[in-house]
């Protein structure tokens, strides 16, 4: 099964997915959240060992690698299959000879973030674990990374003159990091730069936004003494610190931000789903609502029962239906439909209008084939197939009822790749055509 997710970095551990027998660990529960010491066994993308990685763990669906001026935040996503034709680009409709290549490549994309000013500080694990674990896939001739240890803690001891940072676990298994300031540190002292990400204020929550996707870390919570202060996120540029307030200067200080994906899930069933024409086929309403259109092969997991389409329309590669999906803001699964008929349907961008229908813009090699639940189009202004492929367009209601679809093409091939609104509830509709008159 394949979906579509978000990813973060140019790190790989190496340690899963490389076969039997290259990792075992002992001690370890599932689930647990812990931080592993680097031993040799975190290399990048040429097996060259990263000993500026001191520890790594994951929490949250979220992979971090702890260095001694600051930390790296990453996630990961398998990217839909790449199909490579030879000996020229294939059209299902014109026939021929043809090789298909299918490549499963991984999307690699990183957040760092370093302490400005950083001095000398000193890196300590605290709490150790009573497990270990033992990395075998190492480059040729390199001996095994042998018990590696884990803790619960990690002190950065001295980061800036008077202040400590402490890396641990929250009760969820969410990575949290302490800011302990002695008596007379200011608080602006503090400056973290991000590189990798756009800084956004949310809510009092300091939002990481990348191109795939965002990372979020709570409004942070104070205390001077044992006294709870007004505490927030500040932003300048690409740096990052706090303003507190109520805090009497001789009196020590902890900051406790938190760090995690706001939600992440697969979706998909038993073979492969690709997500739309990059970050066009994701839309979001007032409501926190989201909104998905893509491809999928799957005939399990996908619709939900009373959709517009619950069955799909042909699973066998390379034809698959397009599918719309709606999520709540808490990342559950309200409906979903398939969209599609006997041959080829690509949904590639959806977008919103002002009551919340939902347009859907695509390309298709389905003709005209009644009962309609299956007809791409229906009460709109093109309802017959013109060319080899054509672009499609569809409305659907907030609730998952179709209102309306249409094709949109010549004798040739056209592709939709992107669709707007206006304000007057029109709908603009951008396609492809290389041969179409």
């Amino acid at each position: 099964m394949r979906a579509a997710v978000i990813a973060i970095s140019l790190l790989m551990k190496f340690t899963l997915g490389l076969g039997q027998g290259v990792y075992t660990s002992v001690g370890l529960r599932q689930g647990q959240a812990y931080f592993r010491e680097n031993k040799g066994q975190v290399r990048d993308q040429e097996w060259k060992p990263r000993w500026d990685i001191l520890f790594s763990g994951e929490a949250g669906g979220v992979v971090y690698h702890l260095r001694s001026d600051g930390f790296i935040l990453q996630l990961m996503r398998l990217q839909r299959d790449n199909v490579v034709s030879s000996p020229s680009s294939y059209s299902p409709l014109r026939g021929g000879d043809w090789e298909i290549r299918r490549e499963k490549p991984i999307i690699l994309y990183r957040v760092e973030v370093s302490f400005v000013g950083c001095q000398s500080s000193k890196v300590f694990p605290e709490k150790e674990l009573t497990s270990y674990e033992n990395f075998y896939n190492m480059p040729f001739g390199v001996a095994p990374a042998l018990f590696v240890r884990s803790y619960e803690r990690v002190r950065y001891k001295g980061v800036w003159e008077g202040v400590d940072v402490v890396f641990y676990h929250g009760e969820r298994g969410e990575l949290e990091y302490d800011f302990e300031l002695r008596g007379g540190v200011d608080p602006s002292t503090i400056r973290m730069r991000v590189y990798g990400a756009d800084l956004e204020l949310r809510e009092g929550r300091l939002v990481l936004r990348t191109p795939l996707g965002e990372l979020e870390q709570g409004v942070p919570l104070a205390w001077a003494g044992n006294r709870s202060v007004r505490c927030g996120w500040r932003i300048e540029g690409s740096e990052v610190g706090f303003w507190v307030e109520g805090r009497r200067p001789d009196e020590p200080l902890r900051i406790d931000p938190t760090v995690g994906r706001v939600w992440g899930t697969y979706y998909g069933g038993e073979a492969d789903e690709g997500t739309g024409w990059s970050h066009r086929g994701i839309a979001t309403d007032a409501a926190g609502n989201v909104y998905f259109t893509g491809t999928t092969f799957s005939s399990t997991q996908i619709a939900t029962a009373n959709a517009h389409q619950t069955q799909i329309g042909d699973d066998q590669f390379p034809w698959g239906d397009a599918v719309l999906a709606k999520f709540s803001p808490s990342g559950q699964l309200l409906w979903a439909t398939y969209y599609g008929g006997i041959r080829r349907d690509v949904g590639h961008a959806c977008v919103l209008d002002g009551d919340g229908a939902i347009y859907v813009a695509g390309y298709t090699s389905t003709p005209h084939t009644p009962p309609c639940q299956n007809c791409i189009a229906e009460g709109g202004h093109q309802t017959t197939l013109a060319g080899e492929e054509d672009a499609f367009l569809v409305k659907f209601s907030p609730s998952g009822v179709r209102i309306w679809g249409t094709y949109y093409g010549g004798p040739m091939s056209d592709y939709g790749f992107s669709c707007a609104v206006d304000g007057s509830g029109g709908c603009v509709f951008g396609r492809r055509d290389p041969h179409s008159s």
